[in-house]
C-alpha cells in the first residue's frame, strides 16, 4: 500500500535528519547531507507511486495533499539555507539584517502571488482537490505553477509543489525571523546597570496585528522616503522604537487581507478616535 509505504518513509527521513550532526563551523555539510538524504527517499517513493497504484482517488489525494509536499518541503527548505548560507554577508550586522529581511521580502512576494491557493488550503478546503491533487486533471484556468510542466507527470500534480513550496517557506520564515533575533541580541548589547537604561521607553500596548496593519498602510502610502523603502525596513524600526517583536508581520499580513469583515479595522478605529476627539474639542 503506497499511502503505507510513504508514512514510514517519512518516519524514517524525519528521524534520520534528527540524526544529523548541526554544527556552525560546518552547517554546508549539515545541510548537503541532509539534501541527500531526503532525495533518496524521494526517489524511492517516486518508484512506488509511478509502479503502484492508489486504491481510490482520495487516496491519491491524500498523498498529494499531505505525504508528498512533507517530503518536498523539508528538500526545499534545505536547499535554500544551503544557498541563503553560500551568500550570506560576513562582518557588518546591519549588512547581514538588510540580507535576511530581503529573503523576508522574497517570501512575501510568493505568498501574495499564491494568496488564493494559500487561503485554500489554510482554510481546510476540499472542493477543489481533484483538480489540483489528482494526475492529470489540471484546470488551466487556475494559477499553475510553471514547473509543473518540467516535472514528472507520473509523480506531480497541478498544485502539490506550490503546496511544498508554502510549508517549506513557512519553515524559512520562521528560521529567518529567529537569526534576526540572534542578531538584534548580539548587535545591541543588554544595559549593564540602571543608568545605563533608556529613560524613556515607550511600548506599543496596542495588538501585534494592528500595528502591522498600520504599518502596511503608511508603506502602501508612500509616506515614509516616497515611497522607495522595503517594508521590512520600516517594520524594523518600529519593532524597535517600541520595544516589539512583530514575529511573521508578512503571514500576519495575510491574515489581515483574508479578513470576512473590515480589512482595516485598525485604522478605522484610529479614525474614529481621532473624530472623536475633535468633535469633543470643537464642544468646548
Amino acid at each position: 500500500m503506497i499511502i503505507r509505504y510513504a508514512n514510514d518513509a517519512l518516519l524514517q527521513t524525519n528521524n534520520q535528519l534528527k540524526s544529523l550532526s548541526v554544527e556552525d563551523a560546518n552547517i554546508l555539510g549539515y545541510h548537503r547531507d541532509a539534501i541527500k538524504l531526503i532525495s533518496q527517499a524521494i526517489a524511492e517513493l517516486k518508484i512506488k507511486v509511478v509502479t503502484g497504484k492508489f486504491t481510490t482517488t482520495e487516496e491519491e489525494i491524500r498523498f498529494f495533499k499531505e505525504i508528498k509536499p512533507k517530503f518536498f518541503s523539508k528538500l526545499i527548505y534545505h536547499a535554500e539555507l544551503y544557498n541563503m548560507e553560500l551568500k550570506k554577508p560576513v562582518g557588518n550586522p546591519a549588512i547581514i539584517r538588510k540580507y535576511l529581511n530581503k529573503k523576508l521580502d522574497m517570501i512575501s512576494y510568493f505568498f501574495k502571488d499564491n494568496l488564493e491557493f494559500y487561503q485554500y488550503y489554510r482554510a481546510g478546503l476540499t472542493d477543489m482537490d481533484e483538480k489540483i491533487f489528482v494526475r492529470g486533471n489540471e484546470d488551466i484556468r487556475l494559477r499553475i505553477d510553471v514547473s509543473y510542466f518540467e516535472g514528472d507527470p507520473s509523480f506531480s500534480t497541478s498544485h502539490d509543489h506550490v503546496l511544498s513550496r508554502i510549508l517549506a517557506n513557512e519553515l524559512l520564515s520562521d528560521y529567518l525571523h529567529l537569526q534576526l533575533e540572534k542578531l538584534d541580541r548580539w548587535y545591541v548589547p543588554a544595559p549593564t546597570s540602571a543608568s545605563d537604561k533608556d529613560p524613556f521607553t515607550m511600548k506599543w500596548t496596542d495588538a501585534k496585528a494592528a500595528l502591522i496593519e498600520l504599518i502596511y498602510a503608511l508603506h502602501c502610502n508612500q509616506s515614509f522616503n516616497n515611497g522607495k523603502i522595503n517594508i521590512s525596513d520600516i517594520a524594523s524600526v518600529f519593532q524597535d522604537v517600541f520595544h516589539i517583536n512583530l514575529g511573521d508581520y508578512h503571514r500576519k499580513f495575510l491574515e489581515i487581507k483574508s479578513r470576512k469583515i473590515n480589512h482595516t479595522k485598525y485604522l478605522d478605529q484610529l479614525k474614529e478616535a481621532l473624530l472623536k476627539k475633535i468633535n469633543e474639542d470643537d464642544e468646548d
